[in-house]
């Protein structure tokens, strides 16, 4: 991609232009393509991709294009907010796309119909647009290179899944073999869903608010899942409902998405390192 000069030694010195070419190319392979598509290019051509594709310097503009998809749901065109997130699947990859841009646009939405702003259905068309985006890209993350599978749902009476969804694809790209079983699931069904699959986790979303009848029911239901499961499978519990459970202390609870993300780095990193 570059050739360096070298010094009196045989060191490779590198100079500015060097590295600006090497910054450029990789905000393009981190965005999705191949290091044997852009390695020949010349720089024109390097940055004539970026800039089609929006990248700056530091990257995509995420405020630009949080305001251009509220604005494609205020108008209810859900096929160019569905193209635009797709783009941005394209240019920040499934794990910035989840926490750098779809995670702040599902907060910013549903804080425009508790305000009033924004229609149930203006909440419904972003949530089918996510939907399809997200888990578009889970059906297409490869397997693990060690392979363990994660079972994801809500419980019985938990309606709400973009939690769920969003965390099943940050367990895939973590290399986790995630099965997904959507939302309003009884412990049971989990249940028989980990036995049969072997999991090595069960990883549960609940949104509903604290005191509500729904998170009475996911506590049962956690309870249950407690009782059947192994010993060895790890049960996760996340999502804005979480918090005020009192889960037994087999349980991991994650009261945010990005602390999930972290705890799964560190699991990838270790299950790596015992495979090495």
């Amino acid at each position: 991609m570059v050739t360096p000069e070298r010094s009196p030694r045989g060191g490779r010195l590198y100079n500015d232009a060097d590295v600006a070419r090497l910054r450029r190319i990789k905000r393009l392979v981190d965005r999705g393509h191949a290091i044997g598509q852009v390695a020949a290019l010349d720089d024109g051509q390097v940055q004539a991709m970026l800039d089609r594709a929006g990248v700056t310097a530091a990257g995509p503009d995420l405020a630009a294009l949080r305001a251009r998809f509220i604005a494609a749901i205020e108008s209810l065109d859900a096929r160019t907010a569905q193209q635009m997130l797709g783009r941005a699947a394209l240019l920040l990859g499934p794990r910035a796309l989840v926490l750098e841009l779809v995670v702040p646009l599902l907060q910013e939405i549903g804080d425009r119909w508790a305000s009033g702003i924004a229609r149930v259905a203006h909440e419904h068309a972003a949530s089918a647009v996510v939907r399809t985006v997200v888990g578009g890209l889970l059906a297409t993350q490869p397997s693990g290179r060690v392979p363990r599978t994660m079972v994801v749902a809500t419980p019985a009476g938990e309606q709400h899944e973009m939690g769920a969804l969003v965390a099943a694809l940050l367990a895939a790209v973590a290399g986790w073999d995630v099965l997904y079983l959507g939302p309003n699931l009884p412990a049971e069904e989990i249940l028989a869903a980990a036995r049969t699959g072997n999991a090595a986790a069960v990883a549960i979303s609940i949104v509903n608010q604290p005191g509500s009848a729904e998170t009475e029911a996911a506590q049962a239901c956690i309870a249950k899942l407690v009782d059947g499961l192994a010993r060895s499978v790890l049960l996760l519990v996340g999502g804005a409902g979480a918090a005020e459970l009192s889960p037994a202390s087999r349980v991991r609870r994650f009261d945010r998405l990005g602390e999930f993300d972290r705890w799964l780095q560190s699991e990838t990193a270790a299950a790596g390192g015992e495979e090495g």
